[in-house]
């Protein structure tokens, strides 16, 4: 999938070689291989998935699929996101990313910040649904809001851009500085470190653009975000 976020992991020994302006691809198969380190790849948990890990353990049973597939007709938000997960991997069902958003679609709208990413990230890339950089935003919104560094690295490379948002190099900084003090889930101690040097980096260039009076206010809203939300904050 084309990205326009700023940033992708990339490691040579600890040498983060990623800059703020690079476009990558992110291949959703990609994500099973062993030791992947792409941001993008989101955790899961649920048949032939492994909770709090970035990469699919195994190809699914059918009868696992069956099942994913019960609960989620029965409305369960994570095996709709889990599912949507199958179809937009091509991990024991054929690739099928209008599928994908159906499922995430779902999830998402009972408030699961996982499907409201990957739906973003469908909109953004224009996997499934018609690219739409508004409807990206939206939904990177709702999961930014719920302390998703990935939502809040793609939601603030979209106003710094102006891609389906005004562009706001203020609401950049802000999100990129909640993405710089964050956490993916998955990745060692090593590439989050790379990462949020990485998204320091990113959300500096955007600090370049503002009067100090104006970093000063989004620097204070950071602030304050942090304080309403500690457990999303890791230690310095």
């Amino acid at each position: 999938m084309k990205r326009i976020a700023p940033l992708c992991v990339f490691l040579v020994g600890t040498t983060l070689l990623a800059t703020a302006e690079d476009h990558w691809q992110s291949d959703p198969k990609k994500c099973s291989e062993p030791g992947q380190t792409d941001p993008h790849c989101k955790p899961s948990a649920g048949p032939g998935f492994t909770q709090g890990s970035a990469r699919i353990e195994s190809t699914p049973s059918a009868q696992n699929i069956a099942m994913l597939k019960q609960h989620a007709a029965n409305g369960d938000a994570e095996a709709q996101y889990n599912l949507g997960n199958l179809y937009a991997f091509g991990q024991g069902v054929t690739q099928d990313y209008a599928r994908a958003a159906i499922w995430y679609r779902e999830a998402a709208q009972q408030g699961n910040a996982d499907a409201q990413f990957a739906l973003g990230d469908l909109y953004e890339d224009g996997n499934g649904v018609p690219q739409d950089y508004s409807q990206a935003a939206t939904w990177y919104r709702k999961a930014a809001d719920q302390g998703d560094v990935v939502a809040q690295l793609d939601l603030g490379v979209l106003y710094e851009h102006g891609h389906g948002v005004p562009r706001d190099y203020a609401e950049a900084y802000f999100w990129l500085d909640l993405s710089a003090a964050g956490k993916v889930p998955g990745l060692t101690p090593e590439f989050t470190a790379a990462f949020r040097e990485g998204m320091r980096k990113t959300r500096d260039e955007a600090a370049s653009h503002l009067t100090p009076a104006d970093l000063s206010r989004a620097q204070e809203r950071a602030r304050k975000w942090f304080e309403d939300h500690p457990p999303k904050r890791l230690s310095q």
